[in-house]
């Protein structure tokens, strides 16, 4: 039986142009390597009868990824944000996450850098650095 640590986890992001053959992630921060907001499943509205009505909505996933200080990955994201700003234009995104410790594997499609940090915090050490996407759609399969 597994454990269910992150740090065997593995992320691979690809930038069509930019970081066209993928990039492996990794430095993280301490004790932080990503998390993702929950989602609205389902819309509900209720009428003044007390009858409830059910939707379904598509909606963004997004995901905050951070790295420290230090962490090779920045320059990845640094890429991705200068490709956008040279172009004038978005560039997509996408990745796979793969999670030993749930046997699962992630796949997000369709992601934006919707938050980029592009300096650390400087403190007593430098600051840990984040950034945002937000991803058309993450699909679960078991590894």
């Amino acid at each position: 039986m597994g454990t269910i640590t992150s740090a065997n986890a593995t992320i691979i992001l690809t930038v069509p142009g930019v970081l066209s053959s993928g990039v492996a992630l990794g430095q993280w921060a301490a004790d932080d390597m990503f998390t993702s907001d929950s989602v609205a499943a389902t819309e509900v509205v209720m009428g003044v009868d007390g009858h409830q009505s059910l939707g379904w909505l598509p909606h963004p996933v997004k995901i905050k990824f951070k790295f420290a200080a230090d962490s090779y990955s920045i320059a990845y994201f640094d890429q991705w944000y200068y490709a956008q700003v040279q172009n004038q234009d978005a560039i997509a995104g996408g990745m796979v996450i793969t999670m030993p410790g749930n046997g699962a594997k992630y796949n997000c499609t369709n992601g934006g850098l919707v938050n980029y940090k592009p300096i650390p915090d400087a403190k007593k050490m430098l600051e840990s650095q984040e950034f945002e996407i937000s991803f058309e759609s993450v699909q679960k399969a078991n590894m």
